[in-house]
């Protein structure tokens, strides 16, 4: 499976009328296909959270599980502090959220806190 994300993720990355490596753009266009599966980034969310590069593999084998962990964390934590299940625990975090992907929320969240270099988020150490 991760090697499917990789080398589709390659394909968008590299399908430009000059040939440059666009993985940001990858992001967004794969995001906007399967938006309950790929995760949005940009440079400084990906600088921050796997390093340079920008490869397909980076994304597939590094970026990607390292979302589902903190997803998994939220998830975890809304179960344990609401007392839900886990399917109950997403339904409730998606209807705070305006029934977001679960995807798009840690995008946002990535965001403030990489991009924005938003204080609150940076200061408190999460």
């Amino acid at each position: 499976m991760k090697e499917n994300v990789r080398d589709v993720f390659d394909l968008v990355a590299t399908c430009t009328f000059d040939n440059r490596y666009e993985s940001t753009d990858a992001s967004k266009i794969l995001h906007t296909i399967l938006p309950n599966f790929f995760v949005m980034w940009d440079k400084k969310i990906k600088d921050n959270l796997v390093g340079g590069g920008g490869l397909g593999a980076v994304y597939a084998f590094r970026f990607l599980p390292q979302m589902q962990s903190e997803l998994n964390e939220a998830i975890e934590t809304c179960m344990e502090n609401r007392g839900l299940n886990r399917e109950d625990a997403i339904a409730y975090i998606r209807k705070q959220t305006n029934e977001a992907t679960l995807a798009k929320l840690v995008d946002e969240y990535n965001y403030m806190k990489f991009t924005k270099e938003h204080p609150s988020l940076t200061d408190s150490g999460i």
